[in-house]
Protein backbone atom coordinates (compact mmCIF):
# COMPACT_ATOMS: atom_id res chain seq x y z
CA UNK A 1 0.00 0.00 0.00
CA UNK A 2 1.47 3.29 -0.81
CA UNK A 3 -0.16 5.51 2.11
CA UNK A 4 -1.66 4.25 5.38
CA UNK A 5 -3.98 6.06 7.87
CA UNK A 6 -2.56 8.60 9.69
CA UNK A 7 -0.10 9.47 7.22
CA UNK A 8 0.16 13.31 6.02
CA UNK A 9 -0.19 14.40 3.14
CA UNK A 10 -1.03 16.64 -0.33
CA UNK A 11 -4.79 16.45 -0.94
CA UNK A 12 -5.28 17.45 -4.70
CA UNK A 13 -7.95 20.28 -4.59
CA UNK A 14 -9.40 21.07 -7.82
CA UNK A 15 -9.44 24.92 -8.81
CA UNK A 16 -7.02 25.27 -5.98
CA UNK A 17 -3.88 23.40 -5.86
CA UNK A 18 -2.91 20.81 -2.86
CA UNK A 19 -3.63 21.47 0.75
CA UNK A 20 -2.14 19.63 3.60
CA UNK A 21 -3.93 16.35 5.21
CA UNK A 22 -3.90 13.42 7.47
CA UNK A 23 -5.60 10.29 5.79
CA UNK A 24 -8.63 9.24 8.42
CA UNK A 25 -9.92 6.40 6.55
CA UNK A 26 -8.25 4.02 3.88
CA UNK A 27 -10.28 1.86 1.34
CA UNK A 28 -9.06 0.44 -1.73
CA UNK A 29 -8.43 3.38 -4.18
CA UNK A 30 -10.37 6.43 -2.25
CA UNK A 31 -9.19 7.95 1.46
CA UNK A 32 -11.26 9.62 3.84
CA UNK A 33 -8.57 12.51 4.64
CA UNK A 34 -9.10 15.66 7.18
CA UNK A 35 -7.81 18.69 5.83
CA UNK A 36 -5.34 20.74 8.62
CA UNK A 37 -7.79 23.63 9.10
CA UNK A 38 -10.22 22.05 7.15
CA UNK A 39 -13.04 19.86 6.50
CA UNK A 40 -13.14 16.34 5.87
CA UNK A 41 -13.24 15.11 2.22
CA UNK A 42 -12.80 11.83 0.29
CA UNK A 43 -10.03 11.97 -2.30
CA UNK A 44 -9.05 8.95 -4.70
CA UNK A 45 -5.62 7.92 -3.67
CA UNK A 46 -4.17 9.06 -7.02
CA UNK A 47 -4.55 12.77 -6.11
CA UNK A 48 -2.47 12.38 -2.92
CA UNK A 49 0.83 12.98 -2.58
CA UNK A 50 3.12 12.52 0.18
CA UNK A 51 3.89 15.23 2.47
CA UNK A 52 7.11 16.31 3.04
CA UNK A 53 9.80 18.87 2.56
CA UNK A 54 10.88 19.22 -1.15
CA UNK A 55 6.75 18.27 -1.59
CA UNK A 56 6.09 21.95 0.04
CA UNK A 57 8.43 24.06 -2.49
CA UNK A 58 6.87 22.28 -5.37
CA UNK A 59 3.33 23.68 -5.28
CA UNK A 60 2.68 27.28 -6.13
CA UNK A 61 -0.10 28.14 -4.24
CA UNK A 62 -1.28 31.72 -2.78
CA UNK A 63 0.31 32.12 1.01
CA UNK A 64 -2.87 32.92 2.60
CA UNK A 65 -2.43 32.92 6.03
CA UNK A 66 -4.71 30.11 6.26
CA UNK A 67 -2.49 27.83 4.29
CA UNK A 68 0.72 28.68 6.01
CA UNK A 69 -0.65 27.91 9.55
CA UNK A 70 -2.09 24.35 7.82
CA UNK A 71 0.96 23.23 6.63
CA UNK A 72 2.55 24.33 9.81
CA UNK A 73 -0.14 21.99 11.61
CA UNK A 74 0.81 19.15 9.23
CA UNK A 75 4.71 19.60 9.82
CA UNK A 76 4.04 19.23 13.48
CA UNK A 77 1.89 16.43 12.82
CA UNK A 78 4.69 14.57 10.78
CA UNK A 79 6.82 14.88 13.79
CA UNK A 80 4.33 13.96 16.24
CA UNK A 81 4.05 10.69 13.74
CA UNK A 82 7.63 10.13 13.82
CA UNK A 83 8.20 10.43 17.16
CA UNK A 84 5.65 7.77 18.22
CA UNK A 85 6.63 5.38 15.69
CA UNK A 86 10.22 6.09 17.72
CA UNK A 87 8.44 5.49 20.81
CA UNK A 88 6.76 2.12 19.34
CA UNK A 89 10.16 0.85 18.09
CA UNK A 90 11.63 1.10 21.65
CA UNK A 91 8.51 -0.45 23.44
CA UNK A 92 8.20 -3.39 20.56
CA UNK A 93 10.55 -6.13 22.43
CA UNK A 94 8.45 -5.56 25.82
CA UNK A 95 5.62 -7.40 24.11
CA UNK A 96 7.51 -10.91 23.40
CA UNK A 97 5.09 -14.06 23.86
CA UNK A 98 1.75 -12.06 23.67
CA UNK A 99 -0.13 -11.37 20.11
CA UNK A 100 1.40 -10.28 16.68
CA UNK A 101 1.68 -6.45 16.12
CA UNK A 102 1.56 -6.26 12.33
CA UNK A 103 -2.20 -6.48 12.21
CA UNK A 104 -2.46 -4.09 14.87
CA UNK A 105 -3.45 -0.48 13.66
CA UNK A 106 -1.38 2.54 14.84
CA UNK A 107 -3.67 3.77 17.50
CA UNK A 108 -3.56 -0.04 18.93
CA UNK A 109 0.13 0.30 18.69
CA UNK A 110 0.11 3.56 20.67
CA UNK A 111 -2.38 2.61 22.98
CA UNK A 112 -0.60 -0.38 23.72
CA UNK A 113 3.06 1.85 24.57
CA UNK A 114 0.83 3.98 26.44
CA UNK A 115 0.13 1.37 28.66
CA UNK A 116 2.97 0.01 29.15
CA UNK A 117 4.43 3.02 30.05
CA UNK A 118 1.79 3.85 32.72
CA UNK A 119 2.07 0.73 34.10
CA UNK A 120 6.08 1.46 34.46
CA UNK A 121 5.01 4.52 36.03
CA UNK A 122 2.80 3.02 38.58
CA UNK A 123 5.17 0.78 39.32
CA UNK A 124 8.35 2.82 40.14
CA UNK A 125 6.00 4.59 42.36
CA UNK A 126 4.30 1.42 44.12
CA UNK A 127 1.16 2.41 42.99
CA UNK A 128 -1.31 -0.65 43.15
CA UNK A 129 -2.93 -1.21 39.82
CA UNK A 130 -6.31 -0.63 40.40
CA UNK A 131 -9.88 -0.06 38.81
CA UNK A 132 -11.17 3.53 39.63
CA UNK A 133 -14.49 2.90 38.03
CA UNK A 134 -15.14 -0.40 40.38
CA UNK A 135 -18.70 -0.48 41.74
CA UNK A 136 -19.43 0.44 44.79
CA UNK A 137 -22.27 -1.15 47.12
CA UNK A 138 -24.45 0.68 50.28
CA UNK A 139 -23.68 -1.61 53.56
CA UNK A 140 -27.46 -0.61 54.12
CA UNK A 141 -29.20 -1.77 51.47
CA UNK A 142 -26.46 -3.82 49.44
CA UNK A 143 -27.29 -1.86 46.35
CA UNK A 144 -24.88 -0.59 43.90
CA UNK A 145 -23.76 3.72 45.23
CA UNK A 146 -23.49 5.90 41.70
CA UNK A 147 -20.62 8.28 42.00
CA UNK A 148 -21.17 11.50 41.10
CA UNK A 149 -18.62 12.90 38.78
CA UNK A 150 -14.69 11.40 38.60
CA UNK A 151 -13.07 13.15 41.81
CA UNK A 152 -12.53 11.30 44.49
CA UNK A 153 -13.21 13.32 47.25
CA UNK A 154 -16.77 13.09 46.67
CA UNK A 155 -18.66 10.72 48.82
CA UNK A 156 -20.95 7.94 47.08
CA UNK A 157 -24.64 8.32 47.24
CA UNK A 158 -27.08 5.52 47.24
CA UNK A 159 -29.38 5.31 45.16
CA UNK A 160 -33.10 5.81 46.75
CA UNK A 161 -35.66 3.13 45.52
CA UNK A 162 -38.64 4.99 43.51
CA UNK A 163 -41.92 5.66 44.77
CA UNK A 164 -43.46 4.33 41.71
CA UNK A 165 -42.01 0.95 41.79
CA UNK A 166 -42.79 0.85 45.92
CA UNK A 167 -46.47 0.86 44.52
CA UNK A 168 -45.66 -1.55 41.57
CA UNK A 169 -44.53 -4.17 44.52
CA UNK A 170 -47.59 -3.77 46.89
CA UNK A 171 -45.63 -1.80 49.63
CA UNK A 172 -46.11 1.65 51.24
CA UNK A 173 -43.92 4.87 50.03
CA UNK A 174 -43.19 5.93 53.46
CA UNK A 175 -40.04 7.68 52.59
CA UNK A 176 -38.14 6.16 54.99
CA UNK A 177 -36.67 3.39 52.63
CA UNK A 178 -35.84 6.23 50.08
CA UNK A 179 -33.24 7.42 52.75
CA UNK A 180 -35.32 11.01 53.33
CA UNK A 181 -34.73 13.32 56.18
Amino acid sequence: AKFHVHDVVWAKIKGSGPWPAKIVKLEDEQAEVQLFKGSTEIFAVNDLTAFGEKETLKFPSKKTQKFVSAVKEAEEAMTAVEGIKENLEEAGDSHEGEEDESHMSEYERMRRANMDRNKSILQTLQIPDVSIFKPVESSSTGRLARVRGLKSNRATEVVPPRERSLRLQGKNPDGESMGLP
